[in-house]
C-alpha cells in the first residue's frame, strides 16, 4: 500500500503570509486569532479575516488549522469556546494545548478535530495514548522527541504525526518555560513571551565564571535532509516554525521543503532559507543526539548566507572577496570569530560597502538581505485552470460553461444574441472578456468558441455570465475541498478517583534533607531526586511510608523509560505528581496528582492538582505552591557540555553551577538524570506565598525544598509551616497581579 505524502505544514501570522504559503504549494497553513493563540505579536486573524482566508486556502485544497494553543483561565472559558464555534466553520483542526480547555471543546463539538500542541510536551508513546484517549487526532511532538520515540509513538497509537522541521526552537522543554511569566510577568504559555532566552548570560562554575554569551539561545532548526528518516519513523506532517517572519520566508521555506520531498536537497533552496532567516547556521534539534549542543552562544540573530570575505577596508568602506553580485538595498553582516563585528546596506550595486561597526579584512562577510530573491519570491502566485466553453447563436441565448475537475457551473444570457448592425463582437473579444476572471487563484482557458459570424450582444451581459459561473464554480470547489477527511477521535471517559480536602506537601531531593526537623508536620512527603534510580527511592519509601510521594519528571525519552519504570517499581509508593501527559500512563493505577509542570491554570480537568504556578489568585481547591525555588526552564540539553566542549568522565551534575543575567541576576543550575541528563534553571528568588495561604486558612499547601541544602531547608522549611512574614528576598510569582 501506498503511503500518503507527507503534509507540508506552513505558518500564517497573516493574510499576507496565507497567500505565500499557498501560492507555493503548502498543503496545510496553521494561524492564530486575535485571542488565546501562542503568538499574539504576529498579525493573526478576526473571523472576518479568518473566513477570507478559509476562501482563498481551500480554492486550492489547503486545509487550515487554528491555534487555540494558550493556557485559559476559569473566566475566559466560555469565550474561548465562543471564539472557536465562530471558527469552527472555517478550520480543519484546532491546536490545543490546555487539557481542560481540550475537554470542554470535545463536550461541545464532539466531532471536533483536535492537534495537540507542542507545548502540551507529547515527546513519547505513553503521552501519545494519553492524548488520543483524550480525543485528540493529532500529536505536534516536542522538538525534543528521539527519532526512536517517534517510531514508539507510530506503532503505540493511530494519531497523525506532526513534527518541526524548520524554524525557531525554544530551548526550554515544550510547554515547561515559565521564565518570562514569573520573571516579567509576560507569559509564553500565554503568548507574549519575552525571549529572555535570548539575552546575555554568564556561566558560573566552581566559583569562577567558565563561558558567556547568549547561552540560551538556541539556533534556527532545519531537517530537509533528514526528512527520508522523519517519513520512515512515521511523520505525516512536517511544520514550518515562523508566525512572526516575513511572506518570503514562508514563501522560501514552503518551496524549499515541498522541494526536498521529491527529490535530493537543493543547494540554491538552501541558500534561500538562510537568505530569508538563519539562526546560527542551523542545527536539527535532537534527532542525531539526546543532548545534542543546540545553542550559538557568539550570534543570537540573523547571521544569513556566508558569500565570502572582507578583501580590504578603506575609508569606511569594505571591499568584498566574493562572487556574489550585490545590488541597491541589499543588506550584510559582517562576522569575527562568531561574533558580529559589523553591517552594512548596500547603497549603490557593487562589492564596495559602507559599513557601521568595526570591521577588519578578513572578517566573514554575510549577505542578510537579498532584495532579488525577496522579489521573485513575492511575485509567485498560483491559478487553478478552469475550461471554458461558449456558444454564442444568433437568435439564441449566449451559453457559458466552466469545468475544473468534474465540477461545472453554467450561464445563459437574460437576451438574445442579435445581429449585428454595424461591426459585431469578434471571437476574440469574447475570449478576452471570459478570461478576464477578475478572481483571485483562477485562470480561464477558453477551449471551445462557437460564435456565429456579425453578431451583437451587450458586454456587460458576458461578464454578468462570467461572474455568475466562476463565483459557481469557485463555490463548489471550496465546498468540495472543505469537507473534512480527518479521523474525529473520541475522547474516552477519563476519571481520576483520588482526592483530598486537605493536606501539607512537603517536597525533599535528597535523603539528607529527610532529617529535616519539621517534615513530621508533612502529611505527604514529596521525592524530587536529582537522580532517578531505584535505590534512594526504595530508601525513601522505607523512611516516610504511607506518606511517600514520588515525582515524576517532565521528560522521558528511549531508554530513560525502562529507568523510570524500575523506579516506579522499587517501592509500594502509592501516589504521584506527573508532570507530562506520558506520566499519566506510567501510574494510570495509581493515585495521580497532576504537577505544576501541567499546567492548569482552569478547574475544567476534574483532577487533583498543583495549581499552574502562573495562576493569579491562590485556589480553594487546588494545592497551592506557597514556596520554593520554581524550575524556570528544563533544558534536554547540557550547559555545560555546551560550555566545556564535552562530557567530563565524572561530571557531579550541576552542583555549584549557575547562569547570571546582565543585571546579576543568580539563576542555580539543577541536573535531573534517569539514562539521559537533563537541565533545570531554578529561579534564584523562590517564591513565598505561606503568609498569604495562612491568611486565607487555604488547606492544600505545596513547600518545595529543592535547591536547598539540609541547614538552609530546615529555616526554610520552619518559616513557611508558620505562614511567618519572610525576612528573606523573595517573590509572589503571579499570584494578584495580571497574567498576559
Amino acid at each position: 500500500m501506498n503511503r500518503a505524502a507527507p503534509e507540508i505544514l506552513a505558518p500564517a501570522g497573516g493574510p499576507e503570509q496565507l497567500r505565500a504559503a499557498v501560492n507555493n504549494g503548502a498543503d496545510a497553513v496553521y494561524l492564530g486569532l486575535k485571542e488565546f493563540n501562542a503568538r499574539d505579536k504576529a498579525q493573526n486573524f478576526d473571523l472576518d479575516e479568518l473566513k477570507a482566508a478559509s476562501r482563498y486556502a481551500r480554492l486550492f485544497g489547503v486545509k487550515i488549522y487554528v491555534a487555540l494553543n494558550t493556557l485559559i483561565k476559569n473566566d475566559e472559558l466560555s469565550r474561548a469556546l465562543s471564539l472557536a464555534d465562530g471558527a469552527y466553520g472555517y478550520a480543519d483542526a484546532f491546536i490545543v494545548q490546555d487539557l481542560g480547555f481540550a475537554r470542554e471543546l470535545k463536550k461541545r463539538f464532539p466531532d471536533i478535530i483536535l492537534h495537540a500542541s507542542t507545548q502540551a510536551g507529547v515527546h513519547n508513546a505513553a503521552g501519545a495514548k494519553f492524548m488520543e484517549a483524550s480525543g485528540f487526532s493529532r500529536v505536534v511532538l516536542s522538538r525534543e522527541t528521539l527519532l526512536e520515540d517517534i517510531r514508539a509513538v507510530k506503532t503505540a497509537t493511530a494519531l497523525e504525526l506532526e513534527f518541526f522541521v524548520q524554524g525557531a526552537m525554544c530551548v526550554s522543554f515544550s510547554g515547561n518555560c515559565y521564565f518570562s511569566s514569573l520573571v516579567s510577568g509576560y507569559g509564553g504559555n500565554r503568548g507574549k513571551c519575552l525571549q529572555l532566552c535570548r539575552k546575555r548570560y554568564c556561566l558560573t562554575l566552581g566559583g569562577g565564571v567558565r563561558d558567556s554569551g547568549y547561552l540560551l539561545s538556541p539556533k534556527d532548526l532545519y531537517m530537509a535532509e533528514r526528512l527520508p528518516r522523519l517519513i520512515d519513523a512515521g511523520i505525516t506532517s512536517f511544520k514550518i516554525e515562523g508566525r512572526l517572519r516575513r511572506p518570503e520566508y514562508v514563501a522560501a521555506a514552503v518551496r524549499a521543503y515541498k522541494n526536498a520531498l521529491a527529490a535530493p536537497v537543493l543547494k540554491e533552496d538552501t541558500d534561500a532559507l538562510k537568505l530569508m532567516f538563519n539562526r546560527g547556521d542551523y542545527c536539527t534539534a535532537h534527532i542525531d543526539g539526546p543532548t545534542a549542543n543546540i545553542i550559538c552562544k557568539e550570534l543570537q540573530g540573523h547571521c544569513g548566507l556566508k558569500i565570502g570575505a572582507v578583501k580590504t577596508v578603506k575609508n569606511g568602506a569594505a571591499v568584498l572577496d566574493t562572487s556574489r553580485v550585490l545590488q541597491k538595498g541589499d543588506g550584510v553582516k559582517f562576522v569575527r570569530n562568531g561574533a558580529e563585528s559589523g553591517t552594512a546596506e548596500v547603497i549603490r550595486d557593487g562589492a564596495a560597502v559602507t559599513f557601521k561597526g568595526a570591521v577588519r579584512a578578513g572578517d566573514e562577510a554575510r549577505l542578510t538581505t537579498d532584495t532579488a530573491l525577496i522579489k521573485s519570491l513575492n511575485a509567485v502566485k498560483r491559478f487553478i485552470g478552469i475550461d471554458a466553453r461558449a456558444e454564442l447563436r444568433r437568435g439564441q441565448k449566449a451559453k457559458l460553461i466552466l469545468t475544473y475537475n468534474g465540477i461545472t457551473a453554467q450561464a445563459e444570457s437574460e437576451q438574445t444574441v442579435e445581429a449585428a448592425r454595424d461591426a459585431g463582437i469578434t471571437a476574440e473579444r469574447i475570449d478576452g472578456i471570459i478570461t478576464a476572471a477578475g478572481t483571485d487563484g483562477v485562470n480561464i482557458t477558453v477551449k471551445n468558441l462557437a460564435v456565429d459570424g456579425n453578431i451583437f450582444i451587450p458586454v456587460s451581459a458576458l461578464k454578468t455570465m462570467r461572474r455568475k459561473c466562476v463565483d459557481e464554480i469557485v463555490d463548489k470547489i471550496i465546498a468540495k475541498n472543505a469537507v473534512k477527511t480527518a479521523k474525529s477521535h473520541t475522547m474516552s471517559d477519563i476519571t481520576y478517583n483520588f482526592r483530598i480536602k486537605s493536606g501539607l506537601f512537603v517536597q525533599i531531593e535528597s535523603m539528607e534533607q529527610a532529617a529535616v526537623d519539621g517534615l513530621n508536620a508533612a502529611d505527604y512527603v514529596v521525592f524530587n531526586p536529582s537522580e532517578y534510580s531505584p535505590e534512594p527511592i526504595g530508601e525513601f519509601y522505607g523512611r516516610f511510608g504511607e506518606r511517600a510521594v514520588l515525582n515524576l519528571p517532565a521528560v522521558c525519552r528511549g531508554a530513560d523509560a525502562d529507568v523510570l519504570r524500575r523506579c516506579i517499581a522499587a517501592a509500594p509508593i502509592k501516589t504521584f505528581i506527573v508532570n507530562n501527559p506520558g506520566g499519566i500512563e506510567f501510574v494510570k493505577d495509581k493515585n495521580i496528582i497532576f504537577g505544576a509542570f501541567m499546567n492548569c491554570l482552569n478547574d475544567a480537568l476534574d483532577v487533583e492538582k498543583i495549581a499552574s504556578v502562573e495562576c493569579e489568585r491562590l485556589s480553594q481547591t487546588a494545592i497551592n505552591y506557597i514556596f520554593g525555588r520554581f524550575p524556570l526552564m528544563t533544558f534536554t540539553h547540557c550547559v555545560k557540555k555546551s560550555a566545556l566542549g564535552a562530557c567530563p568522565r565524572d561530571c557531579g551534575g550541576y552542583k555549584g553551577a549557575a547562569l547570571t543575567d546582565e543585571t546579576r541576576g543568580v539563576f542555580p543550575l539543577r541536573r535531573v538524570k534517569l539514562r539521559y541528563c537533563y537541565g533545570q534553571l531554578l529561579n534564584g528568588t523562590p517564591i513565598y506565598l505561606a503568609d498569604k495561604c495562612a491568611e486565607r486558612a487555604l488547606a492544600k499547601r505545596f513547600i518545595d525544598l529543592t535547591g536547598y541544602g539540609a541547614r538552609e531547608s530546615e529555616g526554610m522549611l520552619k518559616t513557611a509551616l508558620a505562614g511567618a512574614k519572610p525576612e528573606f528576598a523573595h517573590t509572589r510569582g503571579r499570584i494578584e497581579k495580571t497574567l498576559f
